[in-house]
């Protein structure tokens, strides 16, 4: 990404003949990794040029949800199956797991986790001789969809922290350490008096160094849900009407939160960092947003936000993205033709919008989650 006077440059890669199905980091920082159509993985620098050749089709057809990198080990999701590949020229995998998932999350301690939906969380972890073995964890007696997984960190006693959108079944979070050990997991039902339960969609770590497991949550009504440590249940909830088209995805870097619908991007200055110091927000001036047709967005190392549409991916740097300056993207790798030339530069045209109106919009709710469950928590050993 380049600035010459009031101009940002975003890298644009246009893929002319197949769609991508998923982008994000790659096996070192500043490098990204993309799937496409027919079943091939790429990596890229952060001008969004190739780093490797063009890859073989490692499954045919498969249009790949996810991808995790551990030195040697490559995992991709896909809806009917995650493949295992060990070396980094992606020679066969030792294994398929024929359960599907709806994305792969890695590069934690050696670990690599993915929800399965009603199959659970599948973990593959790294052991002392070097080897990898998988695991399943379950909620027995309630059996969350588990949907969307992050990382929080460390907790308490080491361990890796991962929490999980499990739709309108609430959260859960999972201490996974060393050997597949399992510290104390939380299941966080919606409440069973609350009219509608929050269907969760997404959800991101804050990223706060004087609040390390802070959480945000985006429902499918377009609420967002804040809470500076999940397991202790306390959310605190700002739910609004402004958000146009369908809730897809929210990240969070350097304080700001970016929120992916089917029909915009919405960028929102501090919000995440102010609600969690409980300091004053003023969501209408520190708001950007504008119309995108995507089908997914990512951060790339808390830098970039990476966009992703079937045929084009664009990088954006997180810094520029509330500045006044006029956007535009360069067209590094599109065909050479003035038609789609136009259509790439004018796609990212940043236009301030009263998106959130007032803070009194926002319905302030003390406690989302905490329903009791007399569930149990048990790792399943699968290989």
């Amino acid at each position: 990404m380049t600035r010459s006077n009031s101009i940002t440059v975003i890298p644009v890669f246009y893929v002319p003949d197949e769609p991508v199905t998923w982008a994000g980091a790659g096996r070192r920082p500043n490098e990204i990794a993309m799937t496409f159509g027919s079943g091939r993985l790429q990596f890229f620098d952060t001008f969004l040029n190739p780093v490797s050749p063009r890859s073989p089709v490692l499954r045919a057809d498969t249009s790949f949800n996810g991808a995790a990198f551990d030195e040697g080990l490559i995992v991709l999701g896909a809806r009917d199956e995650v493949l295992v590949y060990m070396g980094v020229d992606g020679k066969p995998g030792e294994f398929t797991i024929g359960s599907g998932c709806h994305g792969v999350v890695g590069g934690v301690s050696g670990k690599v986790v993915a929800p399965m939906g009603d199959g659970g969380l599948l973990c593959i972890q790294k052991q002392e001789n070097g080897n990898y073995r998988r695991s399943v964890v379950k909620v027995e007696g309630a059996e969350p969809y588990f949907y969307r997984t992050v990382c929080l960190g460390k907790d308490e006693a080491g361990y890796d922290l991962f929490a999980s959108a499990c739709r309108s079944d609430g959260l859960v979070l999972t201490p996974i350490g060393p050997h597949h050990a399992l510290g104390e997991i939380s299941f966080l039902e919606a409440k069973r008096d609350l009219e509608d339960a929050p269907d969760i969609v997404s959800l991101c770590p804050l990223k706060l160094p004087d609040y390390p497991r802070a959480l945000a949550l985006l429902a499918m009504d377009g609420s967002i849900y804040f809470s500076s440590d999940p397991r202790s249940g306390e959310f605190v909830a700002m739910a609004s009407d402004r958000l146009q088209g369908t809730p897809y995805s929210i990240h969070s870097a350097q304080g700001h939160l970016f929120i992916l619908t089917s029909d915009k991007m919405y960028a929102l200055r501090n919000l995440g960092r102010n609600v969690i110091r409980d300091e004053p927000i003023a969501i209408e001036s520190n708001t950007v947003s504008f119309e995108v047709d995507a089908v997914d967005s990512t951060l790339i190392d808390d830098e970039y936000l990476l966009i992703v549409r079937e045929e084009l991916v664009t990088l954006n740097r997180v810094s520029e993205m509330f500045g006044p300056s006029q956007v535009i993207a360069s067209n590094y790798h599109s065909r050479q033709d003035s038609t789609e030339a136009r259509f790439t530069e004018s796609m990212f045209q940043p236009r301030r919008r009263r998106s959130f109106e007032s803070f009194s919009e926002f319905e302030a709710v003390e406690r989302v989650f905490g329903g009791e469950s007399d569930s149990v928590a048990t790792m399943l050993e699968i290989g």
